[in-house]
């Protein structure tokens, strides 16, 4: 198993579209063939803060989330 954590700090004032993006990426991602978990949590001590933790069983399982998570990223700007 490979487990990938990360966080984003988010523009005040953005938290409830950010949060529905990321919850949408989390979404998809957990449909992907070798993901094991993937969750997003908004830190409770800066609540500006997106705290990301991913389990997948191998790194190609990993390279199609990162991949969508970069493009949808993309997207967005």
């Amino acid at each position: 198993m490979i487990i990938i954590t990360g966080d984003l700090l988010i523009k005040d004032g953005s938290m409830q579209q950010a949060m529905q993006a990321c919850q949408k990426h989390v979404a998809h991602s957990r449909t992907e063939p070798g993901c094991i978990s993937h969750c997003v949590y908004q830190d409770p001590e800066n609540g500006l803060r997106l705290f990301f933790m991913n389990n997948g069983k191998t790194k190609l399982a990993l390279m199609h989330i990162l991949f969508y998570l970069v493009h949808s990223l993309l997207l967005q700007r």
